[in-house]
């Protein structure tokens, strides 16, 4: 099945945003992801550049994208789509592609 291809501003959803290591984390938020050094600079959906496996950013900490699909590389690095993880020391529900509904990947 398709998923739609994630873009510089799409949502990384977090369950936990504060950090408590003798309980529960509390709180929690929706987050743009905007890599900082991206490694992909040339192909954009709607004028917004595609998000890649290994794509960091920051939220309320340091994150990373992994990609779930090795169908569709750029450079030959697997792009990111709706549902992927993100690789934080949170509990994620990943990639919530909000900027585009029409380009994706199996």
């Amino acid at each position: 099945m398709s998923s739609l291809i994630a873009t510089f501003g799409d949502h990384e959803t977090q369950e936990c945003r504060v950090h408590y290591p003798e309980g529960p984390c509390i709180g929690g938020g929706t987050y743009n992801i905007v890599p900082s050094s991206p490694q992909n600079t040339f192909v954009k959906i709607n004028g917004k550049l595609v998000l890649v496996d290994g794509d960091e950013f920051v939220a309320c900490c340091s994150a990373s994208l992994v990609a779930s699909t090795t169908s569709f590389k750029i450079n030959g690095i697997p792009v990111c789509r709706d549902g992927d993880a993100v690789n934080s020391p949170h509990s994620n529900t990943g990639i919530d592609v909000i900027n585009q509904s029409f380009a994706r990947s199996d």
